[in-house]
């Protein structure tokens, strides 16, 4: 279930009262976002810690909890400093690493699923552990789904999930409650886009006007998921898909046009950017966390921004009132040492709140109200960045 919010203002206090609104049957488990908070530094950022049931964990998490943390004291080659794990830019998995090496004696059949990483299709196994067949067209093992059910990562993709889906639909539900007419959404490195279509499911069964969805990924292998993902939940006729690097220095929004541009030139223009400020909400959950604060030589060749200049690029597709949805993995993350040096997941920047606060004033986004919702599994933490109705800093 997610919480509808109203709001009023005692003072510095924002009193929030909450209806609990139920929505579809949960595919990942259940979160519910809490009216508890706590004010951080910037006075429009808010801190919701949101209870979670996975509904995948089974009687088996304290075993294979237990294993995971004689794997993870190993480290990488024996060493467990987690500042290094973030710091090696590795493109691929070192199976001579011994704690890889030993995962993979341990639980037959993972080496399947590593060769995935860091692609989208890595996460269809996290998001649902109950499919059979890998992307790759290898089989799933009775021990990897069970670990698959079992550990944090897993589980933490899955209540990010349900939070998108809650979050997403919220914003169509509380518009609509409002008047508004269909929404235009924008989802960036959209993977699978498996909460996107969850949300638009939900909405288009509920009743409410079903957004609009541009799914963009630089993946060809990703936006074709999406499109299968989409027709399987019966809402392909509201999205589209669109191919492009938004981590180009120029930045994925296209520049103003005037009224007397013609209707050719602006379909054009279309084919090589995104419009600026055009959408309600823009999703963008799945990559800020790999996109460093200051850029080095041994960045991936495909980075050509840090994360604040992502982030504004990303900023500048929101209309007035929108939505930002960013997420990141959090640098407190229980099993963090599991994540960096036995699996190797690549690139990943696991961030503070703090972190991200600075990272969002460099991008300009100081005046914009912002809701942290941090799921009890203690992965990840998600960024509900609203833009001022009028007025903000933001260069369109």
């Amino acid at each position: 279930m997610y919480c509808k919010t109203s709001t009023k203002e005692v003072g510095k206090v924002t009193i929030e009262q909450r209806e609990s609104v139920t929505i579809q049957p949960e595919r990942y488990g259940q979160v519910e976002l809490s009216e508890r908070r706590a004010e951080l530094e910037l006075d429009q950022w808010r801190i919701h810690p949101v209870p979670t049931c996975d509904r995948y964990q089974m009687s088996s998490h304290e075993r294979i909890t237990a294993e995971l943390e004689k794997l993870a004291g190993m480290g990488f080659h024996g060493d467990c400093d987690l500042n290094a794990a973030i710091g090696r830019q590795r493109t691929r998995i070192d199976d001579t690493n011994p704690a890889t090496h030993e995962l993979i004696a341990r639980v037959p059949g993972v080496e399947n699923w590593l060769e995935l990483i860091p692609t989208a299709s890595a996460l269809d196994l996290l998001y649902d552990p109950s499919i059979e067949q890998l992307a790759n067209g290898k089989p799933v093992s009775p021990v990897v789904r069970d670990w698959a059910c079992n550990i944090l990562d897993a589980q933490g993709i899955r209540s990010r999930g349900e939070i998108v889906q809650a979050i997403l639909t919220t914003q169509v539900i509380d518009q609509g409650s409002l008047g508004a007419t269909e929404q235009q959404w924008v989802s960036l490195a959209c993977g699978a886009a498996q909460p996107v279509c969850h949300a638009l499911r939900h909405i288009k069964e509920s009743g409410n006007p079903t957004p609009r969805v541009t799914l963009v990924d630089l993946d060809r292998s990703a936006l074709k998921a999406a499109q299968t993902y989409a027709q399987a939940m019966k809402v392909g006729q509201f999205t589209d898909v669109y191919r492009m690097n938004i981590l180009c220095p120029q930045g994925v929004a296209l520049p103003a046009v005037d009224a007397q541009t013609n209707v050719a030139a602006r379909a054009l223009r279309r084919r090589v950017g995104l419009e600026g400020a055009a959408y309600d909400a823009v999703d963008a959950v799945g990559i800020l966390e790999y996109v460093p604060e200051v850029l080095s030589d041994e960045s991936p060749t495909a980075l050509q921004v840090n994360a604040a200049t992502f982030l504004a690029h990303a900023a500048q597709l929101v209309k007035p009132g929108g939505l930002l949805l960013v997420g990141n993995m959090r640098d407190t993350h229980p099993q963090l040492g599991f994540t960096l040096n036995v699996v190797q997941w690549p690139h990943i920047q696991p961030r503070s709140i703090e972190t991200m606060q600075r990272i969002a004033e460099a991008a300009g986004l100081g005046d914009w109200q912002v809701d942290v919702y941090c799921p009890d599994d203690g992965v990840y933490a998600l960024y509900a960045m609203r833009r001022p109705k009028v007025g903000g800093t933001l260069e369109i």
